[in-house]
């Protein structure tokens, strides 16, 4: 495993080498990482772009970065008088053969995405076609409301059309029986079908707040965060939890629990993103105020791997001396395969060389790449947010946020740029163990071997028996 220097995505207009002037985060790679989505609040990324935080899309094909966030007429997301930020746009997933996007935006970039609070912005989530350059609203309110549409879109899969998103609005009709707790839903932009995943097993609406969560691949499972206590039964104190939902049986299940078992003495802080394997085997959580497994420490952020068959659960990333992280690890990512895990931290025993920065870590060999060490070693002053480091689903490319503080004023982001790093010999072998070739396939392998290096016919006879 090797990786290459970072490269400047979030580069001026006028020269690809030189950093823009202002402040990008939340980087979104797409599966192979040809294209990176991130926002900035900065006008010399794309011409025209008002610098208010729009969403951009840098292409490694060309290095060149347009505007996404836009409406079907080309138009920037904007709100008049409104707060900076406030209409801003962050992504959530990217296609690379539709390239098509999927997106948040407080902006009122169609019709129907009415701007119901004055100089502010309304979350909706939207999916704009780059090739058609159309913006289309997945995340309509009802009809009948008036009120702000809070709609919080975490994830999407643009091959089943279907989007993940929080609502304060019972999207089902009916009586809203938690009032101004947020529901989790599934919609299907396509047929319209509303799915509520925050239900409880008479399909009634939770008894507190749910977070947008995340899709395993094939989009059966989502796991997601949650303080009710009516989904399952056994979140008796009402504490924040993850949870994990079959939408084939409709079935809700409690996945996180103490490392000594009981119940938790004080409530788990519950950071960064999910991430579920393609073989929804694991899931990745970042987590702190309480005891996961032994020997973490609660005070610091640490990451976790959960088995969802048998509820274990490992701290990451793996130490140079065996021992957890000694400061908390940040803005945790993991490959498609479970194999390469992407983090940021300040610890001191990740790596060899002890410095802090942006790491990935092969899980199966151990190995870790201090990706960012041409940047210099990552600040993090005292109360300041965490990097957001992301990893490509396919293993072979990164991005990640490199903040820069003021010297006189030190918690002062001054600006931060979005980076990105190319992993070489991505294709390796998955984490689970391969089955052994039966004796007849592995004669049938050698014999072919055999054939193809004496150069004779006999390889298309033994293909065919």
């Amino acid at each position: 495993m090797e990786a290459s220097a970072p490269v400047l995505v979030s580069h001026t207009t006028l020269d690809s080498g030189t950093p823009t002037s202002g402040i990008c985060f939340s980087p979104v790679p797409s599966r192979t990482g040809r294209f990176v989505l991130f926002s900035c609040q900065s006008s010399d990324v794309v011409d025209g772009e008002p610098g208010i935080g729009d969403l951009i899309q840098n292409d490694s094909l060309g290095g060149l970065n347009s505007g996404v966030g836009l409406s079907s007429d080309g138009q920037w997301g904007y709100c008049q008088g409104a707060e900076l930020g406030t209409c801003g746009a962050v992504g959530i997933v990217v296609d690379e053969s539709t390239q098509q996007a999927v997106f948040n935006s407080g902006a009122p970039l169609t019709p129907d995405a009415v701007q119901l609070i004055p100089e502010s912005g309304t979350p909706y989530v939207f999916l704009r076609n780059e090739i058609g350059s159309t913006t289309t609203l997945l995340t309509p309110p009802p009809q009948s409301e008036t009120s702000p549409a809070y709609m919080q879109g975490s994830d999407a899969s643009i091959e089943r059309s279907e989007v993940l998103f929080s609502s304060v609005f019972n999207l089902l009709g009916g009586v809203d029986s938690n009032g101004p707790v947020s529901d989790l839903y599934v919609r299907n932009w396509l047929t319209g079908s509303i799915e509520l995943v925050s239900a409880a097993p008479d399909g009634s609406q939770s008894d507190a707040y749910n977070v947008p969560g995340v899709f395993s691949q094939d989009g059966r499972y989502v796991a997601f965060l949650s303080s009710a206590g009516n989904l399952t039964g056994d979140n008796p104190q009402h504490l924040p939890n993850l949870f994990l939902r079959d939408r084939y049986l409709g079935t809700t299940r409690r996945l996180t629990f103490p490392s000594g078992g009981g119940e938790f003495a004080s409530s788990p802080l519950f950071l960064g993103r999910l991430r579920i394997t393609a073989d929804a085997h694991y899931l990745m959580f970042s987590a702190s105020g309480v005891s996961f497994t032994s020997g973490d420490d609660p005070a610091l952020q640490n990451l976790y791997l959960l088995n969802l068959a048998s509820g274990a659960v490992e701290q990451l990333p793996r130490t140079v001396d065996g021992l957890p992280p000694d400061a908390s690890i940040s803005s945790g990512d993991i490959t498609d395969d479970g194999r390469r895990v992407v983090f940021a931290s300040t610890a001191t025993n990740v790596a060899s060389d002890n410095a802090a920065g942006v790491f990935i870590q092969d899980l199966p060999t151990g190995q870790t790449i201090r990706v960012s060490s041409s940047l210099g070693v990552l600040m993090r002053p005292l109360g300041t947010s965490p990097p957001k480091v992301r990893i490509s689903l396919d293993g072979s490319t990164l991005a990640f946020e490199w903040p820069s503080f003021n010297a006189t004023f030190p918690t002062l982001l001054d600006d931060q740029q979005i980076y990105r790093v190319a992993i070489w010999n991505s294709a390796l072998q998955v984490v689970n163990e391969v089955p052994a070739l039966s004796v007849r396939s592995a004669t049938i392998c050698f014999l072919l071997i055999v054939a193809m290096a004496l150069n004779t016919a006999r390889a298309r006879s033994i293909l065919h028996r």
